[in-house]
């Protein structure tokens, strides 16, 4: 099948899945399928890569990174064209205007964003949780990335993982400040 044949149908899906109807859809079909995964894969892993958090919360800066593909208005959308993907990811203010947030990612439904933000993008939460005491600030700038597709090299990089998006983050997350990220998948 051509590539902008299957373009097309990923688009038609996604515009299906927008609505209340193609969201029930998957809420129905979505436990039968994760069980039947969960019998299919092993799960079990006996080291989980952990860092100890040192710092009380109240006294650490936190950035937020998504996958949900937001991007501020005027500033130039993911390439969801792409047969590949698109592996770089937006800079957004923490302190945005919410109304001027955009989503390029056509793989989920939006019905449920577009009425609250704060489920794939909790600026309000973490405003409230900065002005409660329980988180101490908010890194000035939050990061989306659009979707993946097969760009693992475009991601990580190099041998060394230096020429990536990820690490072209990190570098950015480290400038900041930053001292614990939420991530937040689509």
């Amino acid at each position: 099948m051509d590539i902008f044949k299957k373009t097309k149908i990923w688009r038609r899906l996604g515009k299906l899945l927008d609505t209340r109807i193609g969201s029930s859809m998957v809420e129905a079909i979505a436990q039968p399928l994760n069980i039947l995964s969960s019998l299919a894969v092993a799960t079990h892993n006996d080291t989980i890569p952990w860092t100890p958090f040192t710092k009380p919360l109240g006294e650490s800066c936190l950035a937020l990174v998504s996958t949900a593909g937001f991007y501020m208005e005027g500033d130039i959308p993911f390439d969801v064209d792409s047969a590949r993907g698109d592996a770089s990811f937006r800079i957004i203010p923490s302190d945005c205007d919410k109304k001027k947030l955009k989503i390029a990612h056509t793989h989920y439904a939006h019905t449920r964003v577009e009425e609250d933000i704060n489920v794939l993008f909790p600026l309000d939460r973490l405003h409230e949780l900065v002005e409660a005491g329980v988180i101490g600030t908010l890194s000035p700038h939050f990061y989306s990335f659009g979707f993946g597709g097969n760009l693992t090299k475009e991601f990580i990089g190099g041998a060394d993982g230096s020429t990536g998006s990820a690490q072209e983050l990190v570098q950015k997350l480290k400038a900041e400040d930053v001292d614990c990220v939420l991530m937040v998948p689509a």
